[in-house]
This record gives C-alpha cells, sequence and structure tokens, in this order.
C-alpha cells in the first residue's frame, strides 16, 4: 500500500476497472474472487478515510492480522491470506507498474522487447503461484505467458479457490498420466519427492493426438515461490491428487543447469536450483530431445531460446534499475561467481 491515495480511490471507484485489470494481469476470464473484491473495496475506504499511507499500512496489517487470526478453518484461512496479499499488491501497483511485465511502466517497462512466440499444443504449463510472488518484480513466471500466451501457460494462484478449481477441471480431464510438476527430488532440508527424468514421461500418445485434441496434451506444473513456499504448494497439489486419482502427481527432474541471468539478481540456495522460467526453458528443451517431439515438429527448442532472451531482457532491466538506486549490480554469492 505505498502508492497514492488517487490510485487506490480509482480502485475502488470503478469495480469494472478492477474485473479488466484481474483478467489483464491473470488471464483469467472469470470475475475476481468476491473475497478479493470485498478486501480491495475495504482497503481502499480505509486510505481514504486514514490519510497518510503508512498510517494506513499499520492499521490494515493489525486489522488483518486479527482477522486471520479469528478462523477457525485452514482452508479459510489460506483463502484470506492468498485475497489479502493480492488485494494489497493490486492497490499498490495500481498507477505503477504495467499490468504486462510488472515493472514500473515509466521507467523499466519491458512488453514492447519481449518476443512472442507459439508453444506446441501438446504442451501445457501450469504456474502455479504463490500469493507473494504476485506483481512481483523479479519474478520470471510472467516470462511464459508474456511469451507464448495465457492459452499455452495458464496462471493459478495459490490459495484462489476458482482458479485452482479450474487448474484441476482441466487437470482432470487430460487424466493423470498426462499430468507431471517440475521440482527437484531433495532441497538443503532433506524434502524428497519422488524423481522422474523427463527420459520416462510417456509422451507418444500425447505427440499423436494433441494436434486435434487439446485435453490430450502434457500438463506440466511450475511451482512458482520461494523454495520453502513450494514445498507448502507441491504437498497442496498432491491432497488434491490423492482425491482425484488415489496417487500423488509425479515430479519430474532436470538436468543441472548452470546459473541463469537471474541468479545474479536473485541468487538461489544452490546451483542445482533455478527461477520458474529458466526451469521451464530447461524442460522444453530436453523434451526436444525426445524423439516423438522431433517427429511431430514441436519445435520445443527453439521455444525454450526464446524463453531464454526474454529472461535476459528482464534482467538487463532489473540490472538498469539497480544502477540508477546505486546499489550493486551482482549479489550472486563468491563461488557462484566464479561458474
Amino acid at each position: 500500500m505505498r502508492r497514492s491515495v488517487a490510485a487506490a480511490r480509482g480502485m475502488h471507484s470503478h469495480k469494472e476497472a478492477l474485473l479488466r485489470r484481474w483478467q489483464s494481469l491473470t488471464g483469467d476470464c472469470e470475475p475476481p474472487p468476491a473475497m478479493l473484491v470485498k478486501l480491495v473495496e475495504e482497503t481502499a475506504t480505509k486510505i481514504e478515510s486514514l490519510g497518510p499511507p503508512l498510517k494506513v499500512e499499520l492499521e490494515e496489517d493489525k486489522r488483518h492480522r486479527a482477522v486471520y487470526r479469528s478462523i477457525a478453518d485452514s482452508e479459510q484461512k489460506l483463502q484470506f491470506f492468498s485475497s489479502r496479499q493480492i488485494a494489497c499488491r493490486l492497490l499498490s501497483a495500481d498507477g505503477y507498474l504495467c499490468d504486462g511485465c510488472w515493472l514500473p511502466r515509466l521507467e523499466d517497462c519491458i512488453c514492447n522487447k519481449i518476443l512472442k512466440a507459439s508453444l506446441w499444443r501438446g504442451i501445457k504449463l501450469w504456474l502455479y503461484m504463490h500469493p507473494k510472488d504476485f506483481l512481483r518484480k523479479n519474478n520470471t513466471g510472467k516470462l511464459l505467458w508474456q511469451t507464448f500466451g495465457f492459452e499455452a501457460v495458464r496462471l493459478c494462484i495459490f490459495g484462489v479457490e476458482q482458479q485452482e478449481n479450474a487448474m484441476w477441471s482441466a487437470l482432470q480431464q487430460a487424466g493423470h498420466e498426462n499430468v507431471w510438476c517440475v521440482y527437484p527430488g531433495r532441497d538443503e532440508t532433506g524434502y524428497r519427492v519422488d524423481e522422474i527424468p523427463i527420459a520416462d514421461v510417456f509422451v507418444e500418445e500425447a505427440s499423436k493426438r494433441s494436434e486435434e485434441e487439446a485435453a490430450c496434451a502434457l500438463h506440466f506444473i511450475l511451482m512458482d515461490g520461494t523454495w520453502t513456499n513450494s514445498k507448502a504448494m507441491l504437498s497442496r497439489i498432491n491432497i488434491r491428487a490423492n482425491r482425484a486419482w488415489n496417487d500423488a502427481v509425479p515430479c519430474v527432474t532436470l538436468e543441472p543447469l548452470l546459473p541463469s541471468a537471474m541468479h545474479a539478481l536473485r541468487p538461489q540456495p544452490s546451483t542445482e536450483k533455478t527461477c520458474t522460467a529458466a526451469a521451464a526453458s530447461q524442460l522444453l528443451r530436453e523434451l526436444s530431445s525426445r524423439r516423438e517431439m522431433a517427429l511431430v515438429g514441436a519445435q520445443l527448442e527453439e521455444s525454450a531460446r526464446v524463453i531464454d532472451k526474454s529472461i535476459t531482457c528482464l534482467f538487463d532491466s532489473l540490472a538498469c534499475r539497480r544502477k540508477r538506486g546505486g546499489k550493486p549490480l551482482c549479489r550472486l554469492p563468491a563461488q557462484l561467481q566464479q561458474l
């Protein structure tokens, strides 16, 4: 809630504007969730009545923490938390961040620099985003739908019921055998999942039929959040998967990567971990080596290269922003700088 009172008043005054902005930001054809609309309106009203933004922020944090603690049901608690995070980000970014690239629109917008491309219809990417990453400037997941569009890359925000239900409707239509998570087998805390290499992903039927039957496409779920948050997100996916299929969603593991350009600005816990867009690029690159993909002309290697260019474009913009602010460009640990 750091933006102007005028921006918040505009958000409050026009529900139609909120609807259009929600659809523009998320590609969601449905209206914003009722709880989100309520929180946006309540917060905007408080901004109008209380005055100074810092005072509003402190008062609203105090009030919403009390509401959060009062909710007994864990599911309702998560939905409130997610809606609260999104509402604050919508109000803070209104009139400041570009709806496309989530960068300051007057100084750093890169929308006209991002290359547009088509992703082979046999693959659908789901960006399962934590609400704390929504409208984050250095988020890389947004590059995927900027590049391929919302039809090929669907956004689903953790804890937003209507989006999660829509994702699961599509996944159940595709079938368990066509759904995969992209997640490493172990992290530094020892958290484990079953690892499946790309070579074991069954792609033959999807490569034969996906051009005519989109439901037969391979659906890959990419976790978009911190490594701590992503564990909770993966757990939530598998709870839902066990209800639907009596089984977890298998996780594919990718070959070790050199750090992407974004590592310099948003370091990862280890060299084996990477940002969301770089993981998507590596996924497509490894799938492109499959003989079945070559036979159908999926051109996934080219799609991967386009993502790499988008990552570089975002890095360049964020690097210029840091230089303007007098901040050091590189935030890499010394051992990664030598790679």
